[in-house]
């Protein structure tokens, strides 16, 4: 299978490497092109106007001065031709990618554009430990290639709406355990604290599941199966998503 990879980490990280060398060991053709440095929640961010930068790193290796998405655009517009991918995947991401997560995340943003080019696409990330500077991304790889097919074969029957899947893997997951989930609210801990004159530190990195009594607890009440839940239990969660907004009749 020819397989176009790429990331929001940054095309250096262990993630990514991880994932590149799994499927070649694997026999699939592999073409990256991955942001230079992290690009983490840059959403789908890309550059409307203006100039950008790829450097060749290795054979089938690319590192780009963009997004998650300029990478996708990049390679649809430029290698596409020569290297037909049928099938995207971005990550694996070093943390999760779950819920509200998905609205701010390059990862998911990559997988989601390359469903606008028709290709079928995945977003996989990996629960980091609390405390920990990286992930063990085994058995996220082993899962992934072991259903590469089967996904794949999914997404197309998606079509001809775009959908990408949205694969998230818990700490010390059982393989054999994967669920379809679904999107719940997530409430983040934002914090903005004053520092000094015009300077501010701002940390968004703690979330939790909206509980009862909460703000949009309607939306949360624990929807079947989400993500969320599905992770806390220590399965592996898979969601397919709609790329475009859904929209809502309300005149009528």
């Amino acid at each position: 299978m020819n397989i176009f990879i790429t990331n929001d980490d940054g095309y250096n990280s262990k993630g990514i490497r991880e994932l590149y060398d799994i499927l070649v060991k694997n026999s699939h053709n592999v073409f990256e092109i991955a942001p230079f440095v992290n690009q983490s929640a840059k959403s789908h961010s890309v550059l409307i106007h203006g100039s950008i930068e790829l450097l060749k790193n290795d054979e089938n290796i690319y590192s780009l001065s963009g997004s998650p998405a300029d990478s996708v655009i990049f390679y649809y517009k430029r290698f596409h031709e020569s290297f037909k991918a049928d099938l995207i995947i971005s990550g694996i991401n070093k943390g999760l990618n779950i819920s509200s997560d998905i609205i701010y995340s390059g990862t998911c943003a990559a997988a989601r554009e390359g469903s606008l080019f028709n290709i079928p696409s995945i977003a996989i990330s990996q629960e980091i430990a609390d405390g920990a500077f990286e992930c063990d991304y085994k058995v996220g790889c082993e899962y992934l290639v072991n259903n590469l097919e089967k996904f794949r074969n999914l997404l197309i029957k998606c079509r001809p709406l775009p959908y990408f899947l949205n694969i998230n893997v818990p700490l010390n997951a059982d393989i054999t355990k994967a669920e379809e989930g679904s999107i719940s609210f997530l409430q983040y801990q934002n914090t903005v604290e004053h520092k000094k004159d015009n300077e501010y530190l701002i940390d968004y990195s703690k979330s939790r599941c909206a509980e009862k009594g909460e703000y949009n607890y309607d939306f949360a009440s624990f929807v079947s199966n989400a993500d969320y839940d599905l992770i806390r239990r220590g399965i592996i969660s898979l969601t397919f998503i709609s790329a475009l907004s859904q929209t809502k009749k309300m005149l009528s």
